[in-house]
């Protein structure tokens, strides 16, 4: 049995969110390492500091291993201000949030785009299941950041290699 030019394009549709899916997921799975490189990074020269400053406690004992040890001590306490002012960890978080939200949304979505290749699910509820996918978009808009055009078109290149036209579309 041939597809309608309606159905035709409820697929499009939703073979589009299918994509923009993918996309978030991918985007938000670079952030989140990206995030957690700089936190890693940033715990690490904190915790260098500070032991630097313990296992150094004898040469602190001369007068110039007290300047030095007061400049690390200061250096130390300043790095961990800061770091609960830039709010690093919220970043890490919220980007790991998105990433797996958007991980599960799109095996769900692709769950379905194989349930309907498959004959299991009917055309008439693809309008239904998309419009979920899109109203769980939407409910995130206010957490996600905005990537650059650059970002985007490199995204858009690997989203696809992983969906191609080819696994989008097929003969009835």
């Amino acid at each position: 049995m041939e597809r309608t030019r309606e159905q035709d394009g409820i697929l499009s549709d939703f073979n589009d969110e299918l994509r923009t899916l993918l996309l978030n997921q991918l985007y938000y799975d670079g952030r989140k390492k990206h995030w957690s490189r700089i936190v890693t990074a940033y715990n690490a020269v904190v915790a260098v500091g500070m032991s630097s400053s313990v296992a150094g406690l004898a040469v602190f004992q001369l007068p110039t291993g007290r300047v030095v040890f007061s400049i690390i001590a200061v250096l130390c306490t300043v790095l961990a201000v800061i770091r609960c002012v830039l709010g690093l960890e919220g970043r890490l978080s919220d980007c790991t949030y998105l990433y797996s939200t958007y991980a599960t949304l799109y095996f769900q979505a692709k769950d379905t785009h194989t349930e309907l290749r498959g004959g299991r699910l009917a055309f008439d509820r693809l309008s239904e299941k998309r419009e979920d996918f899109v109203r769980w978009r939407h409910t995130m808009a206010a957490k996600e950041s905005v990537p650059s055009e650059k970002t985007v078109r490199k995204l858009q290149d690997r989203v696809k290699e992983r969906l191609p036209v080819s696994y989008l579309w097929w003969d009835c």
